[in-house]
């Protein structure tokens, strides 16, 4: 708990991440809260909020609890997403995530958990550690792995993993005898039910009773990666060779770092038009030039290796970067030769990733990640690092929220070599989007906001960074904070979003889609307050209209902190107008027009 960090807006009027009175402080007081608080905590580390409240509705029957005290759904719900993101400063995402990939490289970061199944063995859990159980078989699919790693993690269980033909893959302790969960990872033998033999349980999946991208989505499980491995961890092999391709890889990068370097300078040149630059979102010090060669490395040190052989060169033009990132490109082509590349399907080998688009992927994810500050131990989901190759891939279930440039709804071929396609899919919305796929299991886009400052998703909170400080630095203002936790009032009140209730911006700031339409020539007003609301999902997208806003919140009254504007700040496209939020003992204290 001592962990779990918080930060204020200005005025302390609005609270991210867990603040001092956010209720799992409360609960955690008391022994059987500390309990309650560890497994809805791991279960929404893993799992969307309905599949938590699925198994601890089981659980609750498993553990044959009165029915009077058994919550309902919707409060389980309810639970599962207060306490989300409490278990994201700690290891236990990796090593749920690790314990999971020994089930092998043809499994999913998707299934669904039979409920039941669950609920069995997590009780069966429970009981090693009361010393009514000796010790435990478990044999599946990924679940399994998750399971064990609950036991380990939070218990000290040791456990043993193996393949279903026998062979070891983990061990947690060297003498067997001290092992009390064994897992087996089997998906061949069917089952119509939980087969309980003694102490084996079987973990059964529900997957081929899903249809359809949405309900898949919303059963994503996965667990997360450490930085310092995470392309390997995540896509194997490819990756291995992409990387030993330094020289390829290392071209590509360099011109990609100076075709960004010369939009942020604005350079002439053919290839980009002047909407090109006006829609330029990269000011920050890490998304163009030795900054954005800095920032691939830091954020992912496998890349350390490439540093010889990126050759950042102000003396060749945009056009000529240009040029030579297509023909880097065309390089990693020939060495990948997969069915993305030469367009030809018949050479599909099961799950292995085009390098090429791979390439490509790893520099819209550094491009992104280097407009985001992140809280400390925050790691990538294992799936959202996947889905975001599969956005560029084409590969990925997407529907019309998605927008056109990434076939929402359609299908699409991979797209690689061009830069300026890749150029124009890098904005606030790819930032944001970026960091809410990396860090959540939550793969729906967010909901077009004309005026995003903050928005709270799977248990972590995303929030711009001039809703903490007034700066005349544009790009210091739009910097996204990304940490575990939750948005609230300085009340306590709980919200999903924050917007400007007065913006004027062009609909859609945060859509996929959104294209920037000349309002960065008017001049930036200020709004008088904010609106915070919530988005309850009755279906796959269906809203509350009723449930949506809450203007009337007293503690959310604001009052407007700058009357004028200096020309600094209108210079470059600003995307979100500053704001500022004062409680209202804090006006008598302001002198004079500001």
């Amino acid at each position: 708990m001592k962990n779990l960090a918080s930060c204020s807006s200005i005025g302390d009027v609005i609270w991210f991440g867990f603040g001092i009175r956010h209720i799992v402080r409360e609960v955690a007081q008391t022994a059987q809260g500390t309990i309650l608080l560890t497994l809805c905590g791991t279960l929404g580390e893993l799992h969307p909020p309905k599949a938590c409240a699925a198994i601890l509705m089981k659980l609750a029957e498993v553990c044959d609890m009165p029915g009077d005290l058994r919550p309902s759904p919707q409060q389980w719900i309810n639970m599962v997403e207060v306490c989300s993101g409490i278990l994201r400063p700690t290891t236990f995402g990796c090593v749920a995530g690790q314990f999971m990939a020994f089930s092998g490289p043809g499994a999913g970061s998707t299934g669904a958990d039979n409920a039941e199944d669950v609920a069995r063995a997590l009780h069966a859990i429970a009981l090693i550690s009361s010393g009514a159980l000796d010790s435990i078989r478990l044999v599946g699919g990924r679940s399994c792995g998750w399971i064990a790693a609950f036991g380990y993690f939070f218990l000290g269980i040791h456990v043993e993993i193996r393949t279903a033909g026998g062979t070891l893959c983990y061990q947690s302790v060297a003498d067997e005898d001290e092992v009390r969960v064994f897992v087996v990872y089997d998906e061949t033998t069917p089952s119509n039910r939980v087969q309980v033999n003694n102490k084996a349980y079987r973990i059964r999946t529900i997957d081929d009773y899903i249809h359809g991208w949405d309900s898949r989505y919303d059963s994503t499980m996965s667990g997360s990666v450490p930085w310092e491995k995470c392309i390997t961890e995540t896509f194997g092999a490819s990756a291995v060779l992409l990387l030993e391709a330094k020289e390829q890889f290392g071209n590509l990068v360099s011109c990609a770092a100076r075709v960004f370097h010369g939009l942020t300078k604005a350079e002439p040149c053919h290839h980009f038009g002047r909407l090109d630059f006006q829609t330029w979102f990269g000011f920050q010090t890490g998304q163009s030039g030795l900054g954005f060669v800095d920032s691939a490395i830091f954020w992912f040190p496998e890349l350390a290796s490439l540093r010889d052989y990126i050759q950042f060169d102000l003396n060749n033009s945009v056009d000529d970067a240009v040029e030579a990132y297509t023909e880097a490109a065309e390089q990693i082509v020939a060495l990948c030769g997969c069915h993305h590349c030469h367009k030809d399907y018949a050479k599909y080998q099961g799950r292995s990733y085009c390098l090429t688009v791979l390439a490509e992927t790893l520099i819209f994810l550094v491009w992104n990640l280097s407009g985001m500050h992140l809280a400390p131990n925050l790691k990538p989901y294992r799936s959202g690092l996947r889905f975001m190759y599969e956005l560029h891939a084409g590969e990925a279930e997407t529907d019309q929220k998605f927008g056109d440039r990434y076939g929402g709804s359609t299908s699409r071929d991979a797209y690689w070599g061009d830069i300026v396609h890749l150029v124009r899919l890098l904005d606030l919305a790819s930032v944001y989007h970026t960091a809410q796929f990396l860090f959540t299991t939550n793969l729906y886009p967010q909901a077009k906001l004309s005026t995003f400052t903050a928005a709270s998703v799977g248990g972590i909170c995303f929030y711009l960074n001039f809703l903490r400080e007034i700066s005349d630095d544009p790009e210091r203002s739009v910097v996204l904070h990304v940490l575990p936790g939750g948005i609230a009032t300085r009340e306590g009140r709980k919200y999903q979003y924050v917007a400007d209730k007065m913006g004027f911006e062009a609909d859609g700031l945060l859509g996929l889609d959104w294209r920037e339409n000349g309002t960065f020539e008017s001049v930036p007003e200020f709004a008088l307050n904010y609106t915070c609301g919530r988005h309850d999902l009755l279906g796959a997208f269906a809203s509350d209209s009723e449930l949506a806003n809450d203007t009337g919140s007293h503690d959310l009254a604001g009052f407007p902190r700058y009357r004028g504007v200096s020309g600094g700040l209108a210079r470059r496209p600003l995307y979100i107008r500053l704001a500022r939020i004062l409680p209202r003992r804090s006006l008598s204290n302001l002198e004079g027009d500001y």
